[in-house]
């Protein structure tokens, strides 16, 4: 099953949940998590950078995939 893209204004991850987030501004998907409480200017809830710890512009975001069955690989 593929995990879709959940809009931030529909739900919000679980808090301290990492997560793919879609950074809107700089078109790229990031590493994110989101903290419980962080909002912009506007009052929207932002999902912060793991890397960096910067938050960005985040509309979407959808849980991390399964990691490899690593005992098929041997």
């Amino acid at each position: 099953m593929v995990a879709k893209w959940t809009r931030v204004k529909d739900q919000l991850p679980e808090v301290q949940e990492t997560v793919l987030g879609y950074d809107v501004f700089y078109d790229t998907i990031r590493l994110c998590i989101w903290d419980g409480d962080s909002t912009d200017d506007d009052g929207k809830p932002w999902l912060q950078d793991t890397a960096g710890g910067d938050d960005y512009s985040i509309q979407y975001w959808m849980p991390l995939p399964n990691p490899p069955n690593v005992k098929d690989d041997q």
